[in-house]
């Protein structure tokens, strides 16, 4: 994470990108309701948010910002490594289009996997970009599961993936 990426997890705050974390974080500590944030407070509560864990930054080539040239922040992944195990959590950005979910999921999943059995829980949203995954030779589907899973509280059908 550098001080660059900072305007860009602002706008994608300011976007909505945030929303579900946010309501977690206030759910979980009895916070009161977190909204319109300045970019100061914005600043604040997500330096809090990542010493409570390990996080990334995904960056890809967009469009999405006609003055910038190169990588650009396209997502966030929450993900506590333990011992040999990591269960990565995404989140996107709004401008972040499909190819750019793509090349830095098989990038980060490449570079984890020769330290860690990354596991993946999908749900329905997200099973057609892991089947594709799958199909780039980077993921390996153990199996459906249900009840009770990480990140999943409403109990859907998820499916679980393992790295190659």
């Amino acid at each position: 994470m550098s001080d660059g990426d900072w305007p860009f997890l602002i706008a994608a705050y300011k976007k909505g990108a945030f929303d579900e974390i946010l309501s977690r974080l206030q759910r979980s500590h009895d916070l009161p309701e977190i909204v319109d944030l300045t970019n100061e407070e914005f600043r604040d509560l997500f330096h809090e948010f990542f010493r409570l864990g390990v996080h990334y930054i995904l960056t890809a080539r967009t469009s999405a910002f006609k003055t910038l040239d190169g990588q650009v922040p396209v997502g966030l992944v929450d993900a506590n490594p333990e011992d040999h195990r990591m269960v990565p959590r995404v989140m996107w950005f709004p401008w972040a289009s499909p190819r750019n979910k793509i090349e830095p999921t098989v990038r980060f999943l490449d570079d984890h996997r020769k330290e860690h059995l990354v596991l993946i829980y999908d749900d329905e949203s997200s099973h057609r970009f892991f089947v594709r995954m799958a199909q780039y030779g980077i993921l390996k589907r153990i199996g459906p599961a249900s009840g009770p899973l990480p990140f999943w509280e409403n109990g859907e059908q998820s499916v679980i993936w393992r790295t190659n």
